[in-house]
């Protein structure tokens, strides 16, 4: 549903391998540093990672990460 309204855009970073299968990102179990912060923030003034109708594309890249890793 949010996808179609014109003033929300919706990012999604969690296929970043190189983010999150590095564990010197986080400070802990749920936190990640202030550099992965500075990245996020980059992308979104970028829109890079941006999710649209057609771009799902993501979500696949998601699955095959959690296939390797085994999950």
């Amino acid at each position: 549903m949010l996808l179609g309204l014109e003033n929300v855009l919706i990012f999604d970073f969690q296929d970043q391998e190189d983010i999150i299968s590095n564990l010197d990102n986080y400070s802990d179990e749920i936190h990640y540093s202030k550099f992965i912060n500075d990245c996020m923030l980059q992308y979104i003034f970028n829109k890079k990672h941006l999710i649209r109708d057609e771009s799902w594309e993501s979500i696949h890249n998601l699955e095959d990460i959690l296939y390797r890793y085994g999950i």
